[in-house]
């Protein structure tokens, strides 16, 4: 299952996609890989939101926001301390 929607209002496409066949959930930057390869955007344009799984099961879903450009995801979406640790290397 998926689903797409497009808001207009902070510049975004909103998307849920279900993945399955994969022995364990994705990774964040794994996830934002496959959302920007089915799409074809860059990750720096991807914010995953969420990465959920069901006990038991090989599916997951991933919940993720599409920017038009990657100043627009930073203007929505502020950095953690782990993050500008990497980027102040």
């Amino acid at each position: 299952m998926e689903s797409e929607r497009h808001n207009p209002l902070m510049n975004r496409r909103e998307i849920k996609l279900n993945v399955s066949n994969l022995a364990v959930p994705p990774s964040m930057d794994a996830a934002r890989k496959i959302i920007s390869e089915k799409y074809s955007v860059a990750e720096e344009q991807v914010h995953i939101s969420k990465v959920a799984g069901k006990f038991g099961s090989k599916g997951f879903t991933i919940i993720a926001n599409i920017y038009s450009s990657s100043p627009e995801r930073e203007k929505f979406h502020l950095i953690n301390k782990k993050q500008k640790k990497e980027a102040a290397k």
